[in-house]
């Protein structure tokens, strides 16, 4: 059959263990890479919602501007109205 020495039989070992530890190494940074994927999709989504409330209260602040805007315009011309109306 086949004679081997203890030399190539060593050399065999070193060369197995370093695909394995490669094999494994790639493996464990397939998962990481995933986890990493899943945790960006949930940062993104939780952004994506972040920035829907912001848009829905810089658009009711906007609104609520627009109404005191309004408000106090009418309240100056009435202002105007009496100041013009007394002699």
């Amino acid at each position: 059959m086949f004679r081997f020495s203890i030399r190539e039989l060593f050399w065999l070992t070193v060369v197995v263990a370093l695909g394995v530890l490669w094999w494994g190494e790639a493996r464990q940074r397939s998962i990481d890479g995933a986890e990493l994927w899943d945790k960006n999709v949930q940062l993104h989504e939780q952004l994506a919602h972040a920035i829907t409330l912001l848009a829905a209260e810089y658009q009711e602040r906007l609104r609520c501007d627009a109404v005191m805007a309004r408000t106090m315009a009418e309240r100056r011309v009435t202002a105007l109205a009496r100041q013009q109306r007394v002699p």
